[in-house]
């Protein structure tokens, strides 16, 4: 029987969703998703792209520690929609979701459930899937978000049997992002970061002319801050942030001091 599914890949979707309608990554918290109409417009892609039955689309996201979200629930009981759940880890990504993606495409594809898919994804970890698939037979199609090329795969791209990818307005349908709140993220991020500057250069003022020259060879050679120095100055961004340092503040405030360093004539 000819029948098409269609594999989402979420994180894909929101990531690069928001890139092609404001130019850059913001927070999945501050982008809105119309739940039937992203349905629709998926549903239209396969009818559109191959004219065959879809068997159903699955949807592909991570759960927090607390399970599913609103949305995500709300997913689940949509008509046609299959969700599948990987995890987020306390860095904020997602895992188990391309192995779900990889585990599905090949088991419809071995159980000639499918004879054609659409996969929106950009990850190169899909691709063993893409390929075994084919070799039962499935037509693999790549849907991407403008600019696909530089957020999808080379790789992927390169095995799908074919490519296109959804423009703005296309993305605008179903998807928009809180431009208020989101300004105050924004603002909140551009104060941490002068903060985070303003520890650098405190920190830097206090060494001798010695100390920044070890500290430069010790980065040409291993690109780390010295362990002496690395202490002392995630003190002074802590102090400076009233809190302790996330990991994504540690490499910020480290690549602000060494960038200090290496800029030294």
């Amino acid at each position: 029987m000819d029948r098409h599914a269609i594999f989402v890949d979420a994180g894909y979707l929101f990531s690069q969703g928001a890139v092609t309608l404001i130019g850059h990554k913001v927070r999945r918290q501050f982008i809105n998703l119309e739940i039937q109409g992203v349905v629709d417009q998926l549903l239209q892609e396969g009818r559109e792209r191959f004219g065959t039955e879809c068997l159903r689309i699955y949807w592909y996201d991570g759960a927090g520690v607390r399970g599913a979200s609103d949305e995500q629930s709300e997913l689940a009981f949509s008509n046609d929609v299959k969700l599948r759940l990987g995890v987020i880890n306390k860095s904020g990504q997602q895992k188990g979701v391309d192995s779900l993606i990889v585990t599905d495409l090949i088991e419809l594809a071995r159980n000639r459930a499918i004879s054609s898919a659409i996969l929106l994804s950009g990850d190169e970890d899909i691709r063993v899937g893409v390929l075994l698939a084919q070799s039962f037979g499935v037509r693999v199609h790549l849907l991407g978000i403008v600019p696909a090329r530089g957020s999808q795969s080379d790789m992927l791209m390169q095995e799908a049997d074919t490519t296109s990818e959804w423009t703005e307005e296309v993305v605008s349908k179903f998807l928009s992002v809180e431009q208020d709140e989101l300004a105050q993220f924004e603002q909140e991020q551009s104060n941490k970061r002068a903060k985070l500057d303003e520890a650098a250069q405190e920190y830097y003022a206090q060494l001798e002319a010695g100390q920044i020259q070890g500290i430069r060879m010790a980065l040409e050679g291993s690109d780390l801050v010295p362990s002496e120095h690395d202490r002392i100055l995630l003190m002074t961004a802590a102090e400076k942030l009233g809190r302790r340092l996330s990991e994504g503040e540690k490499r910020q405030v480290r690549t602000i001091f060494k960038q200090l360093v290496m800029d030294q004539e």
